[in-house]
């Protein structure tokens, strides 16, 4: 919530009322500063009040100073002056001259009407106590009578002339939004508590977070009806947060937002072009299907579809609403039954629900405690619209955003029927099928061959497509690789104990300038790409401890083609990189990697250096594990020989390196 969300719903403009002696004819920077004044004393009053232990009626007639009121001996009689009963210590300022100002002039007078008024406090119009007692009699209606209970609750219009809502609607833009952050805070914070399981009490009822995923959309209306009337009557609370709290109860109360709580669900109507309802309820729960928790939701679709009492609720939704469309001169409509698949990806429990959408191009009003079915109040999901953008649009193409989402093969969807087509009836937005493929509610089929149907921009999104699909798989394939890798450590046997390969690994245990790499060589199945794996994390790691999965600290290169591929080495987290199939002519070409020095080297070279990057290896644990090691190096010139040679640490592995 912020300030931009006030505007689309003022209150009605109240004209003065001359006849009222309490009420200031100043408008401008006088009214402005006065309100400003006025929240100031209301917050100084109400804890004088509390402290006191008195009621407020009988601190407004001991004069409305907060340094006046003092515990009572006895209540005061009704025949009593407001005089005499007032405090000796009572300030009254002098009254100014009546030709000072044209405003003081104005002031004179009304404050001489208010002398004669029966609940006068003072004498003089330019006491203090008189503003006070002017500022607390408008405020009788609501804080002096505060209700206890939910059913009590007024109606938000109430808060028109309330003080608090005149100083928030008299504040600059800069200052309403720095006001509606705060409450918004205050409101995610109550609300995080509530989800940690501390319930939120708003006068005799208490809000806790719902077991029920589908009844948390209803859960958070009613919260933030309570929430803005808890916050409203707080008579301790700053009135510019009041004052933003009641804006945004009639705000709610405008546009339909509210719940039952004070009885406003019976009052709520909508008036507008197209709407979408949702309903769920016991009637959903398909009890005597239970299919087994690793079939998919294509599967699930099916079953669902195929059940009689998915078809028989279906029926009767639409004879029920048959009936209104006939009634309200509806030609264009769409029902739509969907498995909640929340609900059994959770639970394992399956649920439907139905949606319901309507349009009529010059606009309609809807009754909405009218039409509940089988007991469940219609939610008018804009949840939903918000995907496609629909939500708070005028113009034509948004108000059939509804259909799209009804129409569209989503997943989870069972069956649905209506007088409109997508893509004939009305145009879809190419954003629409986007948001619907963010949101995971279809597949990646299902929006190309939309994409394609809508042709504008259809190229550039099937492109699109294409790079999001792939990027997906190979995410997949990094899942599916760490979860294969989970099930393997978890059985794998250990290794030997190679002393030759501790000593090697050892040296990583100091920074030096270059590194020998290990090579592993010996026939296939003996473990030693495996056996290489163990070795990480090295000796001193202060990025990769001891606890550290193996795979996230190793680099696996498959060099069977040729040169590996280190594009995605990140010297930080990798520790060990393990080149496999590696031949000996092509280790030649890889000297600086293999040494592990601080020197960069630029692998992908070519004449345009398109495809060229920087890798930098330095005090990384190299291994190569590869079965042509040694008849590789009988044909390579002796200095290359050489320079292996003394670069490497050689192991000639014959027998399984795991233990038995």
């Amino acid at each position: 919530m912020d300030a931009s969300d006030d505007e689309g719903f003022a209150f009605p403009v109240v004209g003065e009322d001359v006849s009222d002696p309490y009420v200031c004819e100043d408008n401008g920077d006088h009214d402005h500063q006065m309100h400003q004044r006025a929240s100031e004393l209301d917050y100084q009053f109400c804890v004088a009040v509390q402290s006191a232990n008195v009621s407020p009626v009988a601190a407004l007639k001991a004069g409305g100073q907060p340094e006046s009121i003092h515990v009572p001996t006895s209540e005061p009689t009704a025949g009593s002056s407001c005089q005499t009963s007032a405090p000796s210590q009572l300030p009254i300022s002098e009254p100014t001259s009546a030709s000072s100002s044209p405003t003081s002039a104005r002031g004179q007078k009304r404050g001489n009407d208010s002398t004669q008024h029966e609940d006068a406090t003072v004498v003089t119009p330019e006491s203090s106590g008189m503003k006070r007692r002017r500022i607390f009699q408008k405020r009788a209606e609501w804080d002096l009578m505060t209700p206890k209970k939910l059913s009590e609750l007024p109606n938000p219009d109430v808060f028109c002339n309330h003080p608090c809502r005149i100083t928030y609607a008299n504040l600059s833009k800069k200052e309403k939004v720095a006001v509606a952050s705060k409450v918004r805070q205050r409101k995610f914070r109550t609300l995080d508590r509530v989800k940690q399981g501390n319930p939120f009490e708003a006068f005799d009822k208490e809000f806790a977070w719902p077991e029920d995923v589908t009844q948390i959309e209803l859960f958070k209306k009613d919260f933030d009806t309570a929430f803005y009337y808890d916050l409203a009557a707080s008579p301790i609370t700053d009135a510019g947060e009041r004052g933003c709290a009641m804006q945004r109860l009639y705000c709610m109360y405008k546009a339909g937002l509210m719940t039952s709580l004070g009885e406003i669900l019976e009052q709520q109507k909508l008036k507008q072009t197209s709407i979408m309802m949702t309903y769920n309820g016991v009637w959903g729960l398909l009890d005597d299907l239970t299919p087994p928790r690793n079939l998919s939701i294509f599967q699930l679709e099916q079953l669902v579809r195929e059940h009689e009492r998915t078809k028989q609720l279906f029926a009767e939704l639409c004879d029920q609403f048959g009936k209104l469309i006939e009634k309200k001169h509806i030609k264009q409509y769409i029902a739509a039954q969907e498995i909640c698949i929340l609900t059994w990806m959770t639970k394992g429990v399956v649920r439907v629900h139905v949606h319901v959408w309507i349009h009529k191009n010059y606009g309609f009003t809807v009754d909405l405690a009218a039409l509940s079915w089988k007991g469940s109040p219609p939610f008018t999901n804009r949840h939903a619209l918000e995907h496609l953008g629909g939500r708070g649009s005028k113009s034509v193409s948004a108000s059939y955003s509804g259909a799209f989402y009804l129409q569209i093969d989503k997943i989870g969807a069972v069956r649905q029927c209506g007088t409109v087509s997508a893509h004939t009836s009305y145009q879809v937005k190419d954003y629409w099928i986007t948001a619907l493929l963010a949101a995971k509610k279809i597949t990646v089929d299902t929006a190309r061959s939309h994409y394609l149907q809508c042709v504008v921009r259809a190229e550039n999104n099937i492109r699109l497509l294409e790079y999001v699909e792939k990027q997906a798989l190979e995410m997949q394939l990094i899942r599916d690789g760490q979860e294969a890798e989970a099930e393997i450590l978890r059985t794998e046997r250990g290794f030997r104990f190679l002393p030759e390969v501790e000593a090697w690994r050892m040296q990583f245990a100091t920074v030096k300038s270059r590194y020998t790499f290990l090579v592993l060589d010996g026939p296939s199945r003996t473990g030693k790409t495996r056996f290489a794996y163990s070795l990480s994390p090295p000796p001193t790691s202060e990025v990769c401890s001891a606890t550290t999965p193996e795979r996230e600290s190793v680099y696996y290169a498959d060099c069977s083609g040729g040169l590996p591929d280190l594009r995605k080495f990140r010297r930080a987290q990798h520790r060990l990189l393990v080149l496999d199939e590696l031949h000996p002519k092509n280790a030649m070409v890889l000297k600086k990697i293999l040494q592990a020095s601080n020197d960069s080297a630029i692998m992908g070279a070519s004449p345009t250096m398109q495809h060229a990057y920087v890798v930098n290896t330095f005090r990384t644990m190299i291994v190569v594990t590869t079965n042509t090691w040694a008849s590789g190096l009988a044909d390579m010139p002796s200095f290359d020989v050489d320079w292996l040679r003394v670069n490497s640490v050689y192991v000639l592995v014959t027998t399984p390196l795991w233990l038995p």
